[in-house]
């Protein structure tokens, strides 16, 4: 019995490890974006806690203007880390929105060969079938073919 082969298994093949590379890239990029977003979340905390500080100092009026200007240069060297971090987080969000635009191009890029390949097989077994329904026809006839010689030998 003939084996099938598919002539573009290759180009298959590749198609399926460029998905998954991608999807391996694109789990890369989603630790990364989860880390910067821990660090944005951070500062964000550390900043609250800081404008609270200085809050409870201004009511408790055991602030000097030396102290509210050192609270006021810390809030605002967080406030600098907050919108880098914001523009590192955006960065990183917009690679990953090209990185899943880049899967589904490759996906269907794969679906397309596999769509092929399917037909293929289809074409395959069908062939095959009809090659094993012909060679059972044929055996049927030679039999009907014997029977009908021996009968006419038999009869007087």
């Amino acid at each position: 019995m003939k084996k099938f082969t598919f002539p573009l298994q290759s180009l298959l093949d590749y198609r399926q490890r460029k998905e998954n590379r991608l999807k391996k890239e694109l789990s890369e990029i989603k630790k990364e974006w989860e880390k910067e977003r821990e660090i944005l979340e951070k500062f964000q905390i550390n900043k609250k806690k800081c404008e609270q500080e200085l809050r409870e100092k201004r009511e408790s009026k055991e602030i000097n203007i030396s102290l509210i200007l050192l609270y006021q240069s810390h809030l605002d060297r967080i406030i600098n880390q907050i919108a880098k971090q914001k523009r590192k987080v955006a960065d990183i969000s917009l690679k990953l929105k090209n990185k899943r635009k880049q899967i589904i191009e490759a996906s269907k890029e794969r679906k397309i060969v596999e769509k092929l390949r399917e037909k293929k097989w289809l074409k395959f077994t069908e062939a095959i079938e009809k090659a094993e329904q012909h060679f059972i026809d044929e055996i049927a006839l030679a039999k009907f073919h014997s029977k009908k010689s021996r009968g006419d030998q038999c009869i007087p």
